[in-house]
Parts: C-alpha cells; sequence; structure tokens
C-alpha cells in the first residue's frame, strides 16, 4: 500500500509516530468501553476490544484511501470533471501534456490520475487528493497563464508520485475516527453521569449537580482537540518537506522554469515568513522554493549549452541569503561553461 510506503520513510519519522501513537488511544479508548454497561461490551475482554478498535480503523482507512473514498473526498469537496464545467478546454490538453511527461520522466506513476475542477474554490493553488486525483480551482485557472499552470500540475504529479497525497489522507482518515470515538465518549460518559445522578438523587431524595460526567467528557474533547492540534503541526512539518520534493519533481519533468514563474507571480514577496507563520502553514518559504528550484534547474541543466544561452531569462532571478533578490553571477555562468568547456564568446543571447 503507497500509505505504508510513504509512512516509513525515514523523512516521515514524526509522522509515523503520530500515527502510532494515535493507534494507540484508539486502542485504550475502545478498551475503556469494556468499564461501561454497553450491552455486550462489558463481558468482553479489554484487549479484545482494543484490538476491534484498531480493526475499524484500518478499515475505515482502506475505505478512505481507495477509490470510493477518493470519490466521496471529492464530492465533499465539491470537485467535478472537466466534461462537467464550463472551462476552457485548453485546460484537459495542458494536464494530458504534463501527465505524459511525466509519464515518460518516471513511468511508476500511476495511469488512472484524472483531472478535476474545484468549482467551490477562488483560490490561485492545485490540489493532489490520494492516488488518482488532481484539482485546480476556478481561481487558478481564471488567475494563471498556461505555462503557470502547468507548473503547478507537475507540482502536483510530484506529490502523487511521492506517494505524498496518500499519507496525508491515511492520517487525516484516521484522526477522523479518533474524533468519532472521543464524541462517542464523551457522550457516553455524560449520560452515565446523567444516570447515576439520577438514581443518588432518588435514592437519598437529595439534589446532586451532574458535574462528573460533563467533566469527563470536556477533558476527553479537550484532550482531543490538543491532539489534533498536534496532529497539524506534524503535518505542517512533513509538509513542507514534501513542497520541496515535488518542487524537485516538476524541475526533473522539466517544468521547474513553469513552476518557478508560477509561484513567482503567486507570492511576488521577497520577505521571509516569520517562524510563527511558517510553523502554521503546510507549505515552507516561497523564497526558499524559488532558490531551491533554481538550484535544482541548475544542476539539471549544467552541462546544456541551451541552459547557457537561456540562463539570461530562467536564472536573471535568484534569491539570495537575506531575502533580496539578485541578478544570476557571471562568475556562476563562467564556472558552468568552464565545466563544461564552452566558450562564451560563440553565444549569442537573444534578448
Amino acid at each position: 500500500m503507497k500509505f505504508l510506503t510513504a509512512l516509513i520513510k525515514p523523512k516521515n519519522i514524526l509522522l509515523t509516530l503520530y500515527f502510532l501513537i494515535g493507534n494507540v488511544l484508539i486502542f485504550f479508548a475502545f478498551a475503556f468501553f469494556n468499564f461501561i454497561p454497553l450491552g455486550l461490551s462489558e463481558t468482553i475482554n479489554p484487549i479484545i476490544n482494543g484490538v476491534i478498535g484498531i480493526g475499524i480503523n484500518g478499515l475505515c482507512m482502506i475505505i478512505g484511501l481507495s477509490s470510493l473514498g477518493e470519490a466521496l473526498s471529492r464530492l465533499l469537496m465539491r470537485w467535478k470533471s472537466v466534461e462537467k464545467c464550463e472551462v476552457d478546454p485548453k485546460i484537459q490538453e495542458i494536464f494530458n501534456e504534463v501527465y505524459t511527461s511525466c509519464r515518460e520522466n518516471c513511468p511508476k506513476i500511476s495511469d488512472k490520475i484524472k483531472l478535476y475542477i474545484a468549482t467551490a474554490d477562488n483560490s490561485v493553488n492545485a490540489y493532489a487528493l490520494g492516488k488518482n486525483s488532481i484539482a485546480i480551482p476556478i481561481g487558478t485557472i481564471q488567475s494563471c497563464n498556461e505555462d503557470e499552470i502547468r507548473g503547478l500540475f507537475a507540482h502536483e504529479f510530484g506529490h502523487i508520485y511521492n506517494n505524498d497525497s496518500s499519507l496525508r489522507l491515511g492520517v487525516l482518515m484516521s484522526n477522523q475516527v479518533i474524533l468519532g470515538v472521543s464524541i462517542l465518549m464523551a457522550i457516553c460518559m455524560y449520560l452515565c453521569g446523567s444516570i447515576i445522578t439520577f438514581v443518588v438523587n432518588r435514592a437519598t431524595k437529595s439534589y446532586m449537580r451532574n458535574g462528573i460526567g460533563m467533566a469527563i467528557g470536556f477533558i476527553i474533547m479537550f484532550v482531543y482537540v490538543l491532539w489534533n492540534k498536534l496532529g497539524m503541526l506534524v503535518l505542517n512539518f512533513a509538509g513542507r518537506k514534501e513542497e520541496y520534493a515535488a518542487d524537485n519533481y516538476a524541475v526533473t519533468v522539466g517544468y521547474g522554469e513553469h513552476l518557478h514563474y508560477a509561484l513567482s507571480e503567486l507570492d511576488p514577496s521577497t520577505t521571509k515568513q516569520s517562524l510563527t507563520s511558517l510553523m502554521s502553514s503546510s507549505h515552507p518559504d516561497t523564497v526558499d522554493r524559488l532558490a531551491k528550484i533554481k538550484e535544482a534547474f541548475d544542476l539539471l541543466h549544467a552541462d546544456d549549452l541551451e541552459y547557457i544561452e537561456h540562463s539570461q531569462d530562467f536564472g536573471t532571478e535568484t534569491i539570495a541569503d537575506d531575502g533580496n533578490v539578485d541578478l544570476l553571477s557571471d562568475t556562476k555562468i563562467d564556472e558552468v561553461a568552464a565545466s563544461s568547456n564552452i566558450d562564451l564568446d560563440k553565444i549569442v543571447v537573444d534578448n
């Protein structure tokens, strides 16, 4: 399974620990039900209850990561196929072009990936979902030119190729199971507290507030909120690494320049994000991304004569350590040319 393949990668160690601890919480939550009078559950061994909980979590994840799960997710997010939307058919042609390039460069990528339109989304972005779904919002179609869209598509194919979208979907599905268990436990504790309060009040003919059940229910939901917040931090941390990898994939399949242009247009600021804003974001700083894309492009085309000729265009902007945009130095071009035995005097640059 692609989810497990991505989960065991060393770079995802924090996400792996988070997922495993989540399963431990599910185990103990279901085992806890053994102590609540819920019919047959009181006759079942707590360990068996816990194993059942793990099984339910696994089943939900299998469904969520399946084609059916992807379809349900697309339905909830209001993604529609291109044929059902009033958009320029050119979008599908651009998608097919980039898809073909990705398949030629990386044959292992799925051959069942389809394009969808995020009809309720006016942002400028693109998304990958599971193993076979890529979506582009209406806002992107309206705001970006064809080359920028090519770069965004290549980036999203990178997420699918690296199994990032499957990993994220699987972890989120597991968290939904934890949410469901937390709500159920909170309701049960409140009801049990209410029953105990009612019995005690009738027996003692006194009035006792139902505070215990409500307090435990509140604690359970509070723990879930903290757990979910922690999960977002872990997912964001992993997501920033995933973005760099997907950017590098776009460069590898020939769309690094397109992606560079797209990101430059989407976020023209040359100021780096603060640490607090970066922690709450699943994307790394755009300044750093542009620099790494340029670095990967340089490395890929270091021995390419056409790259030297073209560097006056794509290479005119590179990001310095202080966040300012500087011209690509002549020294850098000379170094690349020297390593490739290229005579720069014989090169005519078309401006």
